[in-house]
């Protein structure tokens, strides 16, 4: 009897140890939901311009385009909550450098403000879980995190919140799921 009960839990260690080995880190392909079954609504934050004062424009955004035209991304002079945005390539967390000239002005701003609080609000396009999009968008809030605190800003005056695909734009185009892929920065008044 000893010798079947060694058996079995020898052999569904050795399954369990190869389903381990075979687990890659999945991309948001292979978790997509599909059309109508995934979370975010639309509509709110989805594809629009975030600046809650009326004055940013994401201006004709074309895939791929690394400029983003038109968007205004200027915080200096801010007296109140402002928003600009960063954005990041299709299941990447790190900064483009493309992006990096709109975190050095924040840092610079908020160096001459110290009292000057953040919120970093990752966010996902709708393809993956929502589990996936949580954790991508946390890594992408973190990552800008940690590229203004090595421009000098402190920790403690920044908070990070993930929104993964919960404003996505479902259903998106590419040129849509390229706008909800970003790291929005909020100061907080």
């Amino acid at each position: 009897m000893k010798k079947i009960t060694a058996i079995i839990c020898l052999s569904a260690f050795a399954l369990f140890w190869a389903g381990c080995q075979n687990a890659g880190r999945p991309t948001p392909e292979m978790t997509r939901m599909g059309m109508g079954t995934g979370p975010g609504g639309g509509g709110v934050g989805a594809a629009t311009n975030v600046d809650n004062a009326g004055s940013g424009d994401l201006g004709d955004f074309e895939y791929g385009d690394e400029n983003l035209q038109g968007r205004n991304s200027d915080v200096s002079g801010v007296d109140g909550p402002a928003y600009a945005s960063v954005y990041f390539d299709y299941d990447r967390s790190y900064v483009r450098e493309s992006e990096r000239s709109i975190l050095n002005e924040t840092a610079k701003y908020l160096l001459q403000n110290s009292g000057q609080r953040v919120l970093l609000e990752g966010h996902c396009d709708w393809k993956g879980t929502t589990d996936y999009n949580l954790a991508l968008g946390d890594r992408r809030a973190n990552s800008v995190k940690s590229y203004l605190v090595e421009l000098g800003v402190s920790p403690s005056s920044i908070d990070v919140l993930s929104k993964g695909d919960l404003d996505a734009n479902e259903g998106a185009d590419d040129s849509g799921r390229q706008l909800d892929r970003r790291g929005d920065i909020i100061l907080i008044p």
